[in-house]
């Protein structure tokens, strides 16, 4: 009993267990937090990575078409925005069976690309500089007032508006991207465009990949063209 009273009372092994216990608990939660950091990190750098990398194969592939095609900048294929204009203006050109001509949608992906960036730089500049500072000052004295409200239902109205804008440049870029492959991998247009649908990362590897044929401009063509391949 002399010996145990020597190392402390029970009251004093049970508080330095406590600290000890908040102490690791501690480290612990530090430690966990660190490795999630560090997950969330190195997929941010991956996604970044992979991304350039789609981002570089689908310029080299449309640059490549353009230049076979004899289109005036193919480089337009590397700038933001520009390089819609280059997707749009690649699929014009292929006369279909029924004698219809696909046309020329480049300036037009432009226009609703540049429009479509503009109008979600707009929504941000409205909501972080006045519907939130707006928010909290209202939060802070317990009201709703109507600008307010007004300026989140002005927000809700051009998100969806932007939100069909997207909608409308995606159907003629898919489009556009339909018409690239009659000419130059048309056997496998419809099943490129449809993967490309419902697995956007395959888009820039089947430009990349369609860069390798030479163009044909009619379904006439095509099909003769195949027909030699196979005998």
């Amino acid at each position: 009993m002399d010996n145990f009273q020597f190392y402390g009372d029970g009251d004093e092994i049970l508080e330095i267990f406590e600290k000890f216990g908040d102490s690791a608990k501690g480290a612990l939660s530090g430690g966990i937090l660190a490795v999630l950091f560090s997950v969330l990190l190195f997929a941010f750098l991956i996604g970044i990575a992979v991304s350039l990398v789609l981002w570089a194969l689908e310029s080299i592939g449309v640059c490549v078409m353009s230049e076979k095609e004899g289109l005036k900048n193919p480089w337009y294929s590397f700038i933001p925005f520009f390089s819609a204009f280059a997707l749009g203006r690649l699929g014009a050109g292929f006369k279909k069976k029924n004698g219809s001509v696909t046309k020329d949608r480049g300036k037009l992906l432009l226009t609703l690309n540049i429009v479509l960036a503009a109008s979600l730089i707009v929504i941000l500049l409205v909501v972080f500089a006045v519907l939130v500072p707006l928010a909290v000052s209202d939060f802070l004295e317990c009201r709703l007032t109507a600008p307010l409200i007004g300026l989140a239902g002005f927000c809700m109205i051009l998100y969806f508006a932007v939100f069909a804008l997207a909608a409308v440049y995606t159907v003629f870029a898919y489009i556009s991207v339909y018409n690239i492959f009659l000419k130059f991998n048309n056997q496998m247009a419809i099943c490129f465009t449809v993967l490309s649908i419902f697995f956007p990362f395959l888009l820039p590897i089947f430009l990349f990949v369609s860069r390798n044929k030479m163009p044909v401009h009619s379904q006439d063509e095509s099909d003769n063209q195949f027909y030699v391949n196979q005998m």
